[in-house]
C-alpha cells in the first residue's frame, strides 16, 4: 500500500478481527519511528517523515515468517514475532480484514493511494520489485 502520513501517532494498517473489538494488528508509530504488531515493535531506520509517500508491503506465512518493506526495501524480518506468526493473529478469516480500523479511534491521519492483497506471502524478490511509492504497481495475480 502507498500511503503519506500526517501528523503524530499510530497510524493503523489493518486487523483480521472483523467485529473491529480489538487494537489494530500492524500499525506505525511516526513519533517514535517504529512499526508494532501487538507487543513486538521494530524501529525504523532511517525515520519516516511526515507528508511523504512510502510503498509499505507487508508479508506473512503463518507459523513462518512475517516481514516489512519499505520502498523496496526489508526493513524488518520477524525473528521475535513466532508467538504472532503461531497464534493466528495475523489469519485472516473468509469474511475478510478491516483496512485502516481500531476499536478506539485512537488512529492518526494518512492518505492511501494504493493497496493491494495476495493470497499467499511474497518472496523478497517480488516484494523488492514493488519498488516505492508512485512506482507502477506491476503485479502477476
Amino acid at each position: 500500500m502507498d500511503v503519506k502520513l500526517s501528523g503524530e501517532g499510530a497510524h493503523g494498517f489493518f486487523q483480521t478481527n472483523m467485529d473491529n473489538t480489538e487494537d489494530f494488528d500492524v500499525f506505525l508509530f511516526s513519533d517514535m519511528l517504529r512499526f508494532g504488531i501487538s507487543q513486538f515493535d521494530c524501529r525504523i531506520d532511517p525515520p519516516l517523515r511526515e507528508n511523504e509517500w512510502y510503498r509499505l508491503v507487508i508479508s506473512a506465512r503463518l507459523g513462518q515468517s512475517l516481514k516489512f518493506y519499505l520502498n523496496g526495501e526489508l526493513v524488518f524480518a520477524g525473528y521475535r514475532a513466532e508467538q504472532l506468526i503461531r497464534d493466528g493473529r495475523l489469519s485472516w478469516s473468509k469474511e475478510g480484514l478491516l483496512l485502516f480500523a481500531d476499536d478506539t479511534g485512537n488512529d492518526s491521519d494518512m492518505d492511501v493511494s494504493e493497496v493491494a492483497i495476495f493470497n499467499r506471502a511474497l518472496s523478497d524478490e517480488e516484494a523488492f520489485s514493488l519498488g516505492a511509492a508512485g512506482d507502477e504497481l506491476k503485479t502477476k495475480n
